[in-house]
């Protein structure tokens, strides 16, 4: 492990960052960062600010505190994002031990954290999808596009169900990209488009715009769907001062919420801007008395 990083896979991007670590710990809190899908600046170095604030606290020693990189767009489009966080989630289960796991994630980092916990099903619209575009532009074949195998696809669910989620606390984050498309139209369009293949993927990408996703069973995460309903703490954050991000996404998945009969508790504050929000210490705070 240098100076804290390690790989969970071959990719330079496909790292975690051990900010704090004891195999004593029972719990983890995974970080997981924003930038469109695209943003090198972004990675889980955003989270120094947020750690430092958390071990502050005298009780910040009893959580493993890490963070992740993941591949980005153009290189990979969804849903590649998804399975790299659930390869290093994966990873964490095999070769540390961790079941306990809490969640944050900021921007599109909040979007991969809703897609977790219907991976199965926008997994395999989002690969359906995908090899179908991939075809008609460029006669490319799934096996081209590293599409995970019937037995990757098994073994992820394996570690998966070995999974205790506790918390998921999403920070600023997108969580229907059809309507942030009609909210902020061309240039949001246009990372958009760099990290899905069409606009019938990306409608299909999380369970506001998805018509795949069964309505009536929301976070069919795996067997264990209905102990991630009952027992996941599902906390929502956003800063009133977000220049890049309205009120509008927090909004619709409040309310898709609230339709679902999910329990939530939002938080809303005068955090700062979109890349200063994760960084504020009320933030860390909020993060830290939810896990």
């Amino acid at each position: 492990m240098d100076d804290g990083i390690v790989s969970y896979g071959e990719h330079p991007l496909n790292r975690l960052k051990f900010f704090q670590f004891d195999k004593s710990n029972d719990v983890t809190l995974l970080l997981i960062h924003g930038g469109a899908w695209r943003d090198p600046n972004n990675t889980y170095n955003d989270f120094k600010d947020m750690i430092s604030h958390i071990q502050k606290n005298q009780y910040a020693a009893k959580y493993n505190l890490i963070a992740m990189n993941y591949r980005l767009s153009p290189e990979v489009k969804h849903p590649f994002h998804l399975w790299d966080v659930l390869e290093g989630l994966q990873f964490l289960v095999q070769n540390y031990d961790i079941h306990k796991i809490s969640i944050a994630g900021h921007s599109v980092g909040a979007t991969l954290m809703l897609q977790l916990l219907d991976y199965n099903k926008i997994l395999d619209t989002g690969f359906q999808i995908l090899v179908e575009d991939s075809k008609a532009d460029k006669n490319r074949t799934e096996t081209d596009l590293h599409v995970p195998s019937k037995k990757e696809r098994i073994l992820m669910n394996e570690a998966m169900e070995k999974l205790q989620l506790r918390t998921f606390c999403f920070i600023d984050g997108i969580y229907d990209i059809t309507q942030l498309i009609s909210e902020y139209g061309c240039p949001y369009e246009s990372f958009v488009n760099n990290a899905f293949s069409s606009p019938e993927q990306y409608a299909e990408a999380t369970q506001l715009s998805s018509s795949t996703v069964d309505v009536g069973s929301p976070f069919s995460y795996n067997t264990h769907s209905a102990n991630v309903r009952n027992e996941l703490n599902l906390v929502i954050l956003q800063s009133n001062k977000d220049e890049l991000l309205s009120m509008r996404q927090t909004n619709l998945f409040i309310e898709y919420l609230t339709q679902k009969n999910l329990n939530f508790k939002p938080f809303v504050g005068e955090w700062g801007g979109h890349e200063h929000v994760y960084r504020h210490e009320d933030v860390a705070n909020i993060v830290l008395d939810s896990i």
